[in-house]
């Protein structure tokens, strides 16, 4: 369950299954029960992540445009 700001755990059902880490690891250690509005929260959280990584990733991949080799600089 989800733990709120308090210490105290989400009193909402759960009726969500969620992997604590993200990935292809479905073993029961790697899951818990969420309610929906704490398991919609995380998934969306998780996206903005992946997308910010995405997009840093392809930010640094871009190549710095050279200089073509007859331009002078004077």
């Amino acid at each position: 369950r989800w733990v709120l700001p308090s210490g105290a755990r989400c009193p909402r059902p759960g009726a969500d299954v969620d992997h604590r880490i993200p990935g292809d690891d479905h073993s029961l250690a790697n899951l818990q029960l969420l309610c929906e509005h704490h398991h919609r929260r995380k998934t969306l959280s998780e996206a903005y992540s992946g997308r910010m990584k995405y997009r840093e990733a392809k930010k640094a991949a871009r190549r710095t445009p050279e200089r073509h080799p007859g331009y002078n600089n004077h």
